[in-house]
C-alpha cells in the first residue's frame, strides 16, 4: 500500500518559471559583488601578508584598493544609468510580448504575467533615466 505521487506538468513549469524569473536576476545582480569582494579580500590578504613579514606595500597594490570615499564620476554615472535603462526597457518589452503575443501561456495568465514584467521593468528604467539626468548634471555643474 504503497503513496504514489505524480507531479502536475503545469505547477512543474509555473514553479520553473517563477525561480527563472527571480533566479536569473539574482544571480546577474549578486555574482558580481561576490566577485568584487572576492578581489578585495585577496587583495588585503596581500597586503596583510606583506605588513607581517615587514615588506613594503608596492603602490600598485594599493592603488587597485577601491576608493570608497569618492562620489561616482559622472562617465560611471551614464554607464550605470544606460545599462539600466536597457535593462528596464528589455524588461518592458518581454512584458509586453507576453501580454499580447501569448496571453494563453501559464495557464491563461500570460497577460497577467506580462503586465507585471512590463511594470516591473519601470524601476530600472526610471533609475538609469535618473542616473543619466545626474551624469548631465555633475557635467554641466563641472565645467562653469
Amino acid at each position: 500500500m504503497g503513496l504514489s505521487m505524480t507531479l502536475d506538468p503545469y505547477l512543474v513549469s509555473k514553479f520553473l518559471f517563477q525561480l527563472l524569473m527571480l533566479g536569473v536576476p539574482a544571480v546577474v545582480l549578486l555574482l558580481p559583488l561576490y566577485w568584487r569582494q572576492r578581489e578585495r579580500a585577496r587583495l588585503l590578504d596581500i597586503i596583510r601578508r606583506a605588513a607581517e613579514k615587514g615588506e613594503s606595500i608596492p603602490p600598485e597594490i594599493l592603488r587597485t584598493l577601491p576608493d570608497r570615499s569618492a562620489l561616482p564620476s559622472a562617465e560611471r554615472d551614464l554607464r550605470r544609468g544606460c545599462i539600466l535603462l536597457a535593462v528596464g526597457v528589455g524588461l518592458a518589452v518581454v512584458g509586453i510580448a507576453l501580454r499580447l503575443i501569448a496571453p494563453e501561456l501559464l495557464g491563461g495568465q500570460g497577460a497577467a504575467v506580462g503586465a507585471v514584467t512590463a511594470a516591473l521593468g519601470a524601476i530600472p528604467g526610471c533609475l538609469g533615466v535618473a542616473l543619466i539626468v545626474f551624469s548631465r548634471i555633475s557635467r554641466i555643474c563641472g565645467k562653469s
